[in-house]
């Protein structure tokens, strides 16, 4: 199968119709749906410019075909782009990969980390403003930030706005996830170093942002009870999607997302915490694939009926964040 053929192959699999596919392809040339299907039957070659500009249009990796039976994989990197300038937007980037997922059936995400996953913070501002406020100062360098001491006032009403309609997304969307012990000590860390630093300027804050990790810990332990993922103080269960947790004490990664859909399969990793490293190549797919489910048949469920083991997780979890707080207010 030559270059041309497997590019357009790869568009044809994104569409549940290959006539669908057609019109579009015919939009994207400005010719006739006859001129496609000449295109589709090898009959006209494709042009170095059209398959450019099919590759931009559809997402497809023309080196990654070339080199597939090579060691050669191939990633995409948002702040390649262009650096973060604002927290807009990294926000925005994060929805942008989300929001085809929305419109599509049968969707599901596998999600492992030793780091509490970015969109748990979500559920209290409190904490996501605090996040965000780590990663702007020292992983973006924003120069508003450099000498700025930490605010629960930090973000405009956009900001806020994003926040909230990339919890909303993520409620949409079952996943299975796989945690272990330390999801929580870098944050905690990080507010008694911002707290010692006079980054965090009142005792008083930091005591909150302790006080809202126990609030997301019964939360989220109220999740894992139902097997579902819901809003804070949802109050019924009707049409929410499967929240299945495991717990493994032995696993040590960085996140590792695995997107599963109707038209393949996307691999999500931290590269520069939080920024992310993509990649649809199935080779990395069907590794990472088999990676996981290795890993989820050593680890212990903690969802739904495993309430002692839940209970067991969980209670670690909080005496952590207690024994932080009250080395804080020493």
């Amino acid at each position: 199968m030559n270059l041309q053929e497997q590019i357009l192959d790869k568009i044809l699999a994104q569409f549940p119709k290959k006539s669908e596919a057609v019109e579009v392809l015919a939009e994207v040339f400005q010719v006739g749906n006859n001129a496609i299907y000449r295109r589709l039957r090898g009959e006209t070659v494709l042009t170095p410019d059209e398959l450019s500009m099919i590759a931009k249009r559809f997402n497809i990796s023309i080196d990654a075909i070339i080199h597939k039976d090579t060691d050669k994989v191939f990633f995409s990197y948002a702040p390649a782009r262009g650096r973060v300038k604002s927290f807009e937007d990294f926000l925005g980037n994060i929805f942008e990969n989300m929001k085809p997922l929305l419109a599509m059936p049968n969707v599901s995400i596998k999600y492992a980390t030793s780091e509490l996953p970015f969109f748990q913070y979500c559920y209290f501002p409190e904490i996501i403003a605090f996040k965000l406020y780590t990663w702007g100062k020292n992983t973006w360098n924003f120069n508003y930030l450099r000498d700025a001491p930490f605010s629960f006032d930090l973000f405009s009403p956009l900001v806020e706005e994003m926040i909230q309609e990339l919890l909303h997304a993520y409620l949409q969307l079952p996943s299975t996830e796989l945690w272990n012990l330390n999801l929580l000590d870098n944050t905690l860390n990080q507010i008694e170093y911002y707290l010692e630093s006079g980054s965090i300027t009142q005792t008083t804050d930091a005591l909150l942002l302790c006080d809202k990790l126990l609030a997301l810990l019964a939360h989220l332990k109220r999740m894992t009870e139902q097997g579902k993922k819901f809003p804070v103080g949802a109050k019924t269960m009707e049409g929410r999607k499967s929240f299945q947790l495991f717990h493994n004490e032995m696993v040590d990664t960085n996140n590792t997302i695995i997107v599963e859909t109707p038209r393949g399969q996307a691999i999500y990793s931290t590269f520069g915490n939080p920024n992310l490293l993509q990649t649809t190549d199935e080779r990395v797919t069907a590794y990472i694939n088999e990676w996981f489910d290795g890993i989820m048949a050593k680890s212990q469920p903690i969802s739904n009926h495993a309430e002692k083991a839940r209970n067991k997780y969980f209670n670690r979890l909080i005496r952590k964040v207690e024994s932080k707080k009250a080395r804080l207010e020493e």
